[in-house]
């Protein structure tokens, strides 16, 4: 929390694809209780990999580090490489992990 709270601008950013069953909101009106006030941006895309998105959205945004939740998502797709494994293999900012 005292990253974001030092931060100058915090964007929550979702690349949505279907599957997902949280909203962004909820994570916003958390850090916004905390003294973080983040813009939410939802970006409904099922067929680029969210990897690709984070990145072009970061440029977009001037991201100095990215945040980001590591969740496992099963044997099957991480067998062929998770998002966070992709990120962490080609990510262009520093990369902050939380699970």
């Amino acid at each position: 929390m005292p990253l974001l709270q030092r931060a100058e601008a915090v964007e929550i950013f979702m690349a949505r694809d279907g599957a997902e069953n949280v909203e962004p909101t909820f994570a916003a009106e958390y850090l916004s209780r905390h003294g973080v006030h983040a813009t939410v941006r939802i970006l409904e895309d099922g067929l680029h990999a969210a990897d690709q998105l984070i990145e072009a959205e970061a440029t977009t945004f001037h991201a100095d580090y990215v945040l980001m939740g590591a969740y496992s998502h099963g044997r099957l797709m991480e067998t062929f490489g998770g998002v966070t494994k992709r990120m962490l293999s080609n990510a262009k900012l520093p990369l902050i992990l939380g699970h």
